[in-house]
């Protein structure tokens, strides 16, 4: 049966901003009241007031989602504010990449909890209610890195690997329960996720340089889609009950590619990232002479 937003009630992690935002928002104009939910407080309570201007109702919890009790209590809280939770989207993500040997572990602990554990918590807790009710639909957002391995994302791809596969196999197991599944795998989106993310390479470089590799991801996120364009495939997803949302098309002619010759894609992704290494050591070189000469 489709999914009908209409007097529903929604909840979204990391929704201050972002994808998160924008499918809060998407889900208000379909008719949902949203509880809106993220670690940044303020950014949460500006979300709400935006979809209360839309003519909807809308709930800000505070939740820090690499916490397993602020997971529950917020989907208790979902559940409490109107007696029911009809969708529930597990956004919220940080980033991690760099050498695997040289991320420390808590780190490691860090975007496993974030990442992937939170979306276990929330559908452990949140599922007897949904089953119960004979009704709802479950969105998580993953990533291309949940499809394809990148060397330069190892523990990003581990994480959002994870989510795929929760998802793929979740959907079968809630298949005719009229439950529905959705996963969210994006290209490039233009977010602040590169404002909560890491990188331990196997090389300290310099402040000067990691300033500017910082500078280049600030600028190649905001080339990406807009979180918009995202919210948009994820209504429709919702609503015809697909599970896989690919918001870049041209992502399924990769993961077709890379099945095809799953040897060529690790030899090709190994020379990309060794190019990469290798004009990293230039930007360490160019600093050295600049300081020299100076």
């Amino acid at each position: 049966m489709p999914f009908d937003f209409t007097n529903s009630v929604a909840t979204v992690t990391g929704a201050a901003s972002g994808i998160g935002k924008a499918c809060a928002l998407a889900f208000a104009r379909e008719g949902s009241d949203v509880v809106v939910s993220d670690i940044n407080e303020d950014g949460a309570k500006v979300v709400v007031a935006e979809i209360e201007a839309l003519g909807r109702k809308a709930l800000a919890v505070k939740t820090d989602v690499s916490n397993k009790d602020e997971v529950d209590a917020l989907v208790q809280a979902s559940i409490e504010w109107k007696g029911h939770c009809d969708l529930f989207m597990s956004n919220a993500g940080i980033g991690l990449g760099g050498a695997p040997h040289m991320i420390p572990m808590e780190q490691w602990d860090a975007i496993l909890a974030i990442n992937l554990h939170s979306h276990i918590w929330a559908i452990h807790e949140l599922l007897p209610h949904m089953l119960e009710r004979g009704s709802g639909h479950l969105v998580h957002t993953a990533s291309s890195a949940g499809t394809l391995g990148f060397p330069q994302l190892i523990p990003y791809c581990v994480t959002k690997f994870g989510v795929v596969g929760l998802c793929e196999s979740l959907a079968a197991f809630l298949y005719d329960r009229n439950i529905g599944v959705s996963v969210i795998c994006p290209l490039l989106v233009a977010t602040n996720i590169h404002e909560r993310s890491q990188s331990f390479g196997e090389e300290e470089l310099p402040e000067d340089v990691q300033e500017q590799m910082r500078g280049f991801m600030r600028a190649t996120m905001q080339s990406g889609l807009p979180p918009e364009n995202v919210a948009n495939d994820v209504i429709k997803a919702v609503k015809e009950n697909h599970l896989y949302v690919f918001p870049h098309p041209e992502l399924q002619g990769m993961i077709d590619a890379k099945w095809r010759d799953p040897d060529g894609w690790v030899r090709n992704q190994s020379q990309s990232w060794k190019a990469q290494a290798d004009f990293m050591r230039q930007l360490v070189g160019s600093g050295s002479e600049t300081q020299s000469g100076s």
